[in-house]
């Protein structure tokens, strides 16, 4: 697992060809019968040298950013990831394969797990989604499928977040008073 995970491998990369061909020496070692296939996919990437950010606009009318796209850098945590993020500062951006690219201006509109009865708790509570950008938290469901229940709601713009609640330490060692 160390080495298929040592290194940022995103399909269709030279780094994640360099993981095929691990696995297929690896798997011929042990006398198995390995065969590849090339497929023709549309497969997304995110900008490395421009990333997604996320900005607000204030109540005087001015902009701030309140995401530059780039996690931070870790000050702690195991070897092998500080390796890796020191090595290749591509581990640190944020993107969701297959999104498109653009830009959205609305409202923030919360949506839980973006499931259909998270929708449903929004209409019984006259909030709609038209013209807004719906906040939804990673889980429960396919991301696409949140994507398209926003959609097919008037959402202009979907922002999917990683809630430390659901993907935490199970001692809640990483949350904040």
């Amino acid at each position: 697992m160390h080495r298929i995970t040592e290194k940022v491998h995103v399909a269709g990369t030279p780094e994640q060809m360099d993981v095929l061909s691990y696995l297929e020496q690896t798997y011929a070692g042990y006398g198995l019968s390995v065969k590849t296939i090339d497929y023709d996919v549309m497969l997304s990437y995110p900008n490395y040298s421009n990333p997604n950010t996320v900005s607000m606009q204030l109540a005087n009318g001015t902009w701030e950013q309140i995401s530059n796209g780039l996690g931070d850098i870790p000050t702690s945590g195991p070897k092998e990831m500080l390796d890796q993020i020191s090595s290749d500062q591509r581990a640190l951006n944020w993107w969701n394969a297959y999104s498109a690219d653009g830009s959205a201006n609305g409202t923030l509109v919360y949506v839980n797990y973006g499931r259909i009865e998270d929708f449903n708790v929004l209409n019984n509570s006259n909030i709609n989604l038209n013209g807004k950008i719906a906040v939804i938290r990673y889980g429960e469901l396919f991301r696409g499928d949140k994507v398209l229940e926003a959609w097919r709601r008037g959402a202009v713009g979907v922002i999917i977040f990683t809630d430390p609640i659901d993907y935490g330490s199970p001692d809640l060692s990483n949350t904040t008073n």
